[in-house]
């Protein structure tokens, strides 16, 4: 009977002990390290005083360290002891389960490239990239370009060495009431020389050394007709009037895709003590082929 008491009494009490040895009411200092429990899992092997990945521990996070995603590890709720911090969260930002990055109106982009973040493909097409730079620039400022969108003539425009101008009724945005200006380079080597050569039209407009300036324009090469390029590029000069040697130069992308109307982009910077700036729309071609025409329509000259 004695034997039976005995062996009552230690079932009975034989919880209490267990949970005595294995949880209970303990202090911050019988946890160990910094005070922290050892059922506050974290992912990726980030400790709860690592903060150069940019995410904090948090109580409960099962972690397997894949993308932070349940992988089937036990998922612990045991409460942090009163002195360890709260934490966020301690994946990597770039490896949370939110999809890539939300882009925010006009504020920078930014990504993790060392974990393989993917952008909108929008961000990475330079066609769209130009397009939001060119409609901020039409709302920053006046446009420096006289007759820029050619409604009628070709005035305030010069041809330069081999080049021809006219006006021509196609017009970039469909417009029935405008046009575009038609440059055609003619300077053609018979000898076979196959170097790159490139004339255009210009006009000259004022401006300071040391400011920012962005130039745009839309051109269309038309097919049937020799390789060409076609871009923008600026000339600067110490002198009034485009007047003495250049003191620097910039240029647009030259690309040569055919029958589709293109917008080119560029900005620069103002050598000290330029005055003025050529503003010039430049046909390229190798110096063997045949003329090239190219049309260029919605010219932009702002200052930044």
């Amino acid at each position: 009977m004695r034997f039976a008491s005995s062996i009552l009494v230690v079932g009975l009490l034989a919880p209490w002990v267990l949970n005595g040895c294995t949880g209970g009411n303990r202090g911050p200092d019988d946890w160990g390290d910094a005070g922290h429990s050892p059922t506050s899992s974290i992912s990726n092997g980030v400790g709860p005083d690592d903060s150069s990945l940019g995410g904090r521990a948090e109580a409960g996070v099962s972690g397997s360290g894949d993308s932070g995603k349940d992988t089937g590890s036990s998922t612990t709720t045991a409460p942090l002891t009163p002195d360890a911090p709260v934490l966020a969260d301690a994946r990597p930002p770039a490896l949370a389960d939110a999809g890539p990055p939300a882009l925010a109106g006009d504020g920078p982009v930014t990504g993790n490239g060392d974990v393989g973040t993917s952008l909108p493909p929008d961000v990475l097409d330079p066609a769209a990239v130009c397009a939001a730079d060119h409609a901020a620039a039409v709302k920053r400022g006046t446009n420096m370009a006289a007759n820029w969108d050619f409604a009628s003539t070709a005035t305030s425009w010069t041809p330069e060495f081999a080049t021809t101008q006219v006006w021509n009724m196609k017009d970039a945005s469909g417009t029935a009431a405008s046009g575009s200006l038609a440059i055609s380079y003619n300077n053609v080597d018979f000898g076979g020389s196959t170097r790159q050569v490139q004339g255009g039209s210009r006009q000259c407009v004022a401006v300071a050394g040391g400011s920012s300036y962005g130039f745009y324009a839309r051109q269309f090469i038309g097919a049937g007709q020799s390789t060409g390029r076609a871009g923008v590029a600026v000339l600067f000069y110490a002198g009034a009037d485009c007047t003495g040697a250049p003191t620097g130069n910039s240029t647009t992308p030259f690309p040569a895709i055919i029958d589709k109307w293109t917008l080119q982009c560029g900005a620069t910077v103002a050598p000290a003590g330029s005055k003025s700036m050529a503003v010039r729309l430049v046909v390229q071609k190798s110096h063997s082929q045949p003329s090239v025409t190219v049309l260029f329509d919605d010219v932009l000259v702002v200052a930044q």
